[in-house]
């Protein structure tokens, strides 16, 4: 599999990967479609414009004011055994933290 385009020529007009198809002619508010990239593409606007990191912006600001306990980062999950484990073909493929969390990675 090769490597992946950069945003920008999707997005942008002349970009290698822009076509007029990709977006739909509807007036904002009215219409709705789900698209993995554009949570990435929140997230980042989320990171530029309040200089936080998502995860941290995330808890302070939505998860922690709601009263929940999840985070975007599992070392701010007080339980790491409430952490759900993403099996495929009965073996776990993800989050399979055997109840140790994990080391905090260096994210300087």
């Amino acid at each position: 599999m090769g490597s992946l385009p950069e945003i920008k020529e999707m997005m942008a007009p002349g970009g290698k990967w822009y076509t007029l198809d990709l977006y739909l002619n509807k007036k904002p508010g009215t219409y709705f479609t789900y698209g993995n990239i554009y949570f990435g593409i929140i997230g980042t606007l989320i990171e530029a414009l309040s200089r936080i990191r998502y995860d941290i912006y995330m808890r302070d600001h939505v998860l922690l004011p709601m009263g929940i306990k999840g985070s975007y980062n599992v070392l701010d999950i007080p339980d790491i055994n409430t952490v759900a484990v993403l099996y495929r073909n009965s073996q776990p493929q993800s989050d399979n933290y055997g109840g140790i969390k994990p080391a905090q990675p260096d994210l300087s």
